[in-house]
C-alpha cells in the first residue's frame, strides 16, 4: 500500500516531475528543488493532512481507521482539536452535521459527549426532524480528549511541521508536500488549514499577521495554490472579548433550563461523561444596551475590519455589523462557560474587532457586565479560501489530482460544517488511494450530501452555514437516525468498525419489534389527545407530550419492551419513528424521492461550454456554469440563474448527443 523510498528517490530525479516543482513549488530562498533527493524524507505515506483543526482531525483519523498511513501535519500539537472560537458544538442543521459524521465512524460527538457540561435539544416546539441536539463544551477536556484519541489510533503519526507548499508531478497530480526541514512525499494530501491561509487579524487599527492568536499564517501554501491557478476568494470572521467570571453580576442574566436528562451526541454512547451534579442546569442569557450601539456607532471609523470587503458570516455577525444592520436597540448575548475549573465567560453575540479601550466600554454597557474584566480581546479575521466550485464531490480538486480539501478553506464556518467535509475527504482520500471509487453522498441521505452539492455546484460566496431548510428531504434526514442512514455506508468502505456496525444492527431489530408488539397493543383509556381507546400505543406516541403516553401505559407494555423504553433515547425514536411512518404517507414520500432521485441519476459529461445555452440565461450564468461544471442535472438545476427554458435546451442537447453517438458506434 504504501510507497516505496526507492520509488520517491527515483521520482524526484524524474527530470518533468524537477521542472514542475520548480516552476509550482518554489519561492525566493525556499527552492525546494534546489536540493539532491537525498534530502527526501525517508518515510512517505498514503495520505497526508495539513492542519489539526477539527476537519484534520476528522480527516487524519477516517484515513487511518480505514488503513492507510497517514501523517497529521500541524503547527502545534498543544492546538490540536482546539475550539478557536464558541465553546459549545451543534445546534439545528449543525447537530445533524454532528450526527452523520458519527454515524460514518467519525471523533467529534464522542469527543462532546466527554467534554460536555450542559446539553439542550433546540427547536422541541417543532417536529423531531428539525430538532437541534446542541453542548457547551469544557475546551480543555476536548482538546485532551482529541488528542489522546488521535494518539490511540494505528496508521496514524502526527508531526510539527508547517507546509510551505505541495508536490506536484509532470501529471499535475498533487504527491506530498514540502516543509523548512524536507520535502515529503505521499499518494493524496487534504488541505485543513482553516482560517489560516494568508490570514490577518485585526484588532481596532492594528493588523497582525495569523488567524488565531499565537498562531501563524500560512503565507507558502496560499501562494502555491494561487500558482497552481486556484480561483481563492476573501472571507472574515470575528470572535469576542473572553470575561472573567469574577464581578459578572448573573442575578440580572435570564437563566434557561439546560436538559435534566441529555441526550448522547454518539449512538455508541447511552449517556454523557460529566456527572449530572457536575454540569451546568442554566444557560445565562443578557442583551446589549442602548448605550451599547452608541458606542459601537461613535467609535465605528476605529473599526476598519468591518468595512472590508470580504464577506462576513450572515447569521452571526460581529456586533458592528448587526448595530449597523438593524434597528434592534437590544441583541442577545450568552454567557457561555468555557470550562468546568475555567474562570473565563465566552459572551457569545459580542463579536467585535473594535480598540481595546472601546471593547471594554462596550462590555460594561451590558447588564450583568458593568463591573466585568477582560481575559483576552476581541479580534476580526480575514483569510483566504479556495473557491469550492473546483472540488468533486468526493472533496477531490479536479484541478489537482490527489488534493483535497475539507474546512473552512473551502468557505463554510463553523466546527461542525468542518469535521463533517473532513471525514468526507479522509475517507476518499483513502478510497483514491486503495483505487476504490469515491464515496458520493446524496442531498436525499444525508445533510453532508446537502453540504457538499451547495459546495461544489454553487459555490460559498458568504461563510456557507448548514440549515435544516437547505435539505429539501429534511422530513426523513433527522439526527436521531443518521446511524440507519450511514453507519452501513461507513462500514462498507472501512471507516465504522464492527462493534458500532453491531450496536446498529441491534438497535435496528430492537426498533423492529418494539414498533410491531407497541402497534398490537391499545391504550386501553384515554391518554394524551387520543380518546378513542382502541387506539394503538404506537400512534399515540406521535403525541408531543410521548413521555405521558409511556407512563400511562407502560403497565400494560410488555417488560421486554418496557425495558427498551425505559432508555431516554429509544423513547425519543420511537416518537420520531411513530410521526413519520403514521403521520407521513408512504405513497408521497416514495413519489418525492422517485423525482428527486431521477434528477440526481442523470449524469452530464465533464468539461461542458454551456454558452450554447444562449439566451435562455444570462451570460453570468453561463460563466457559473462553465466553472462549477455540475456533474448531475439536479446540480445543473440548483445553479442560481438556472431556467426552465435551459433544461429543456440541455435535455435535448444531450439526448441529440447521445443520438448521434450511437449512429456513430453503430457505422462503425
Amino acid at each position: 500500500m504504501n510507497v516505496s523510498c526507492r520509488v520517491c528517490r527515483r521520482l524526484l530525479r524524474n527530470d518533468v516531475i524537477r521542472r514542475s516543482l520548480s516552476d509550482v513549488t518554489s519561492r525566493p530562498n525556499n527552492d525546494v528543488t534546489s536540493g539532491h533527493s537525498d534530502d527526501v524524507r525517508e518515510d512517505s505515506y498514503d495520505v497526508i493532512v495539513v492542519g489539526g483543526g477539527h476537519a484534520g482531525c476528522e480527516a487524519a483519523a477516517a484515513s487511518a481507521r480505514i488503513g492507510c498511513k497517514t501523517l497529521l501535519l500541524t503547527h502545534k500539537i498543544s492546538t490540536i482539536g482546539e475550539m478557536s472560537c464558541n465553546p459549545s458544538l451543534g445546534g439545528v442543521g449543525k447537530g445533524h452535521l454532528m450526527a452523520e459524521v458519527d454515524a460514518l465512524g467519525g471523533l467529534c460527538a464522542r469527543m462532546a459527549d466527554t467534554a460536555g457540561i450542559s446539553f439542550k435539544v433546540l427547536n422541541t416546539n417543532r417536529g423531531p426532524a428539525v430538532h437541534g441536539p446542541r453542548a457547551q463544551i469544557d475546551r480543555r477536556l476536548y482538546r485532551t480528549a482529541m488528542q489522546e484519541e488521535l494518539r490511540s489510533i494505528d496508521n496514524l503519526q502526527i508531526l510539527t511541521h508547517p507546509v510551505e507548499n505541495l508536490l506536484i508531478s509532470g501529471e499535475n497530480e498533487c504527491i506530498g508536500v514540502t516543509t523548512p526541514q524536507f520535502p515529503i512525499l505521499s499518494k493524496c494530501v487534504i488541505i485543513c488549514t482553516g482560517t489560516f491561509l494568508r490570514a490577518t487579524m485585526f484588532l481596532g487599527q492594528k493588523r497582525i499577521a495569523g488567524g488565531r492568536l499565537k498562531d501563524d499564517t500560512s503565507i507558502g501554501l496560499a501562494d502555491t495554490l494561487d500558482r497552481l491557478g486556484f480561483k481563492l476568494g476573501r472571507l472574515k470572521t470575528g470572535t469576542p472579548p473572553r470575561i472573567y467570571t469574577n464581578n459578572i453580576d448573573f442575578t440580572k442574566c435570564q437563566k434557561i433550563a439546560t436538559d435534566e436528562h441529555p441526550l448522547p451526541f454518539s449512538f455508541v454512547n447511552k449517556e454523557v461523561s460529566i456527572p449530572a451534579e457536575q454540569r451546568f442546569k442554566y444557560e445565562m442569557l443578557t442583551r446589549t444596551s442602548e448605550r451599547t450601539k452608541q458606542i459601537v456607532l461613535d467609535n465605528i471609523e476605529k473599526s476598519p475590519f468591518i468595512e472590508q470587503d470580504a464577506k462576513g458570516p450572515r447569521y452571526c455577525p460581529s456586533l458592528e455589523a448587526k448595530c449597523i444592520r438593524f434597528s434592534a436597540i437590544q441583541h442577545q448575548v450568552w454567557l457561555e462557560t468555557e470550562g468546568l475549573d475555567c474562570d473565563v465567560i465566552y459572551p457569545n453575540g459580542l463579536s467585535i474587532s473594535s480598540p481595546e479601550d472601546v471593547q471594554l466600554q462596550i462590555v460594561r454597557s451590558v447588564p450583568a457586565l458593568e463591573r466585568a474584566e477582560v481575559a483576552q480581546w476581541g479580534y476580526g479575521v480575514q483569510y483566504d479560501y479556495v473557491d469550492p466550485r473546483q472540488l468533486g464531490r468526493s472533496l477531490e480538486s479536479r484541478r489537482c489530482p490527489g488534493l483535497f480539501l475539507a474546512g473552512q478553506v473551502n468557505g463554510t464556518t463553523g466546527y461542525e460544517e468542518a469535521a463533517a467535509q473532513g471525514v468526507l475527504a479522509g475517507i476518499n482520500a483513502a478510497n483514491k488511494v486503495l483505487n476504490r471509487p469515491p464515496l458520493l453522498l446524496e442531498r436525499t441521505n444525508s445533510y453532508i450530501g446537502v453540504l457538499v452539492d451547495d459546495l461544489t455546484s454553487l459555490g460559498a460566496p458568504e461563510p456557507y452555514r448548514m440549515f435544516t431548510s437547505r435539505a429539501e428531504n429534511r422530513i426523513f434526514l433527522r439526527c436521531d437516525n443518521a446511524d440507519y442512514r450511514l453507519t452501513h455506508i461507513g462500514h462498507q468502505v472501512g471507516s465504522v468498525d464492527d462493534v458500532r456496525k453491531r450496536i446498529l444492527d441491534e438497535t435496528l431489530e430492537n426498533l423492529k419489534h418494539a414498533k410491531s408488539v407497541l402497534s398490537e397493543i391499545p391504550i386501553g383509556r384515554p391518554v394524551a389527545k387520543f380518546s378513542d381507546a382502541s387506539t394503538s400505543i404506537y400512534k399515540a406516541f406521535t403525541a408531543k407530550n410521548y413521555n405521558e403516553v409511556y407512563e400511562r401505559t407502560n403497565d400494560i407494555i410488555p417488560s421486554n419492551i418496557r425495558c427498551l423504553l425505559e432508555c431516554h433515547r429509544f423513547r425519543k425514536r420511537i416518537h420520531a419513528e411513530a410521526i413519520f411512518d403514521i403521520l407521513y404517507s408512504n405513497a408521497s414520500r416514495e413519489a418525492y424521492m422517485e423525482n428527486v432521485n431521477a434528477d440526481q441519476s442523470i449524469k452530464l459529461p465533464k468539461d461542458v461550454d454551456y454558452s450554447f445555452l444562449g439566451r435562455s440565461v444570462l451570460p453570468e450564468v453561463i460563466e457559473r456554469l462553465n466553472f462549477a461544471q455540475p456533474d448531475t442535472l439536479a446540480a445543473f438545476e440548483r445553479v442560481p440563474g438556472v431556467t426552465p427554458a435551459s433544461v429543456g435546451f440541455l435535455l435535448s442537447r444531450f439526448a441529440r448527443h447521445n443520438r448521434d453517438s450511437r449512429r456513430t458506434t453503430a457505422r462503425e
